[in-house]
């Protein structure tokens, strides 16, 4: 869910980021969910301290004076029926609620900013992706071979640092520069390179699946060309 201030009102809204806090999304991720707990757990204002989010707690304040205090009060006493400690219970659980609903908040609030930071990575790694296969493929369709194949194995190596070692892209990028191999007649070495592709796809993808089988096409064709 994509949550922005977009008009009066959700700025009291403690649930929805701040510009302040999409700023600061790559400082709340790396914040420790235990030690937000342990904060509010010991002493309120630490947790507060602890994100920097002080705005935020004031809302949810102002909401739970204006709102839950009152509706805590009534149910107590119509509980009670005028028990002389109807005040004081009243006053604990009150603090009790406000003491959850400030930890649910920030732990909400870190959780959105992990997940944005993901979503932000993912669109950076694919379009870094995307550069690169087109670039290198580009320089194979114009028979600059000498230029595609440094980009062709920088996007091996990309794959492999973001995916690990066994994902299916890191197969399709090996065959690519395979291809590259093949078509300069380096067969060896794109044999040498297919097999890694088979072997990662199998594994990944099974033996049924297309890219498997496509890759298994193009090594079997190379090893004919071998021997």
């Amino acid at each position: 869910m994509n949550l922005t201030n977009n008009n009066f009102f959700d700025i009291f809204n403690p649930y929805i980021p701040s510009k302040r806090d999409l700023r600061r999304s790559e400082i709340l991720a790396n914040k420790n969910l235990n030690r937000v707990a342990i904060c509010n757990a010991i002493f309120l204002p630490l947790s507060l301290i602890y994100l920097n989010r002080i705005v935020n707690f004031i809302k949810i304040s102002i909401f739970f004076i204006f709102l839950i205090i009152p509706l805590i009060r009534i149910i107590v006493y119509r509980l009670m029926n005028g028990d002389p400690f109807a005040e004081e219970i009243s006053s604990s659980l009150g603090g009790i609620l406000l003491v959850v609903l400030n930890l649910s908040e920030q732990i909400y609030c870190v959780r959105e900013a992990r997940k944005r930071i993901e979503r932000e990575s993912g669109a950076n790694y694919l379009e870094l992706d995307n550069n690169l296969h087109n670039s290198g493929e580009l320089y194979k369709d114009q028979k600059r071979y000498s230029e595609a194949e440094p980009i062709l194995i920088q996007e091996i190596e990309f794959n492999r640092k973001t995916l690990g070692e066994n994902h299916p892209s890191v197969a399709n990028s090996i065959n690519q520069l395979a291809e590259l191999y093949y078509i300069q007649k380096r067969y060896s070495e794109a044999e040498h390179l297919l097999r890694q592709a088979l072997d990662i796809s199998q594994n990944s993808l099974g033996e049924n699946h297309p890219s498997t089988i496509i890759i298994k096409e193009n090594y079997e064709l190379t090893k004919r060309k071998i021997s």
